[in-house]
């Protein structure tokens, strides 16, 4: 199994706001948030995936953007805000 830094970090959680279908993929618009440990601080980046269906299963997940990079992806992929 591939664990990210994320699945690693206790009080993570992903959640998706938006899902946009285009045929065989699917684009997800969310964000990660998280407590940092020890402190009531809260973490929360915006992400957007692209996930590729094929005969039913997922055969590729792609990180279209990220945190900094999330705004220019959304524009690239034609997504509304």
């Amino acid at each position: 199994m591939v664990r990210t830094q994320w699945e690693t970090l206790p009080d993570t959680r992903q959640e998706v706001d938006r899902i946009h279908v285009r045929g065989d993929q699917i684009v997800t618009v969310g964000r990660f948030l998280r407590r940092m440990p020890d402190s009531d601080a809260r973490l929360e980046i915006r992400f957007l995936l692209s996930w590729e269906i094929r005969e039913g299963k997922v055969i590729r997940v792609q990180v279209l953007g990220a945190g900094s990079d999330f705004q220019h992806a959304l524009e690239a992929a034609g997504l509304p805000e």
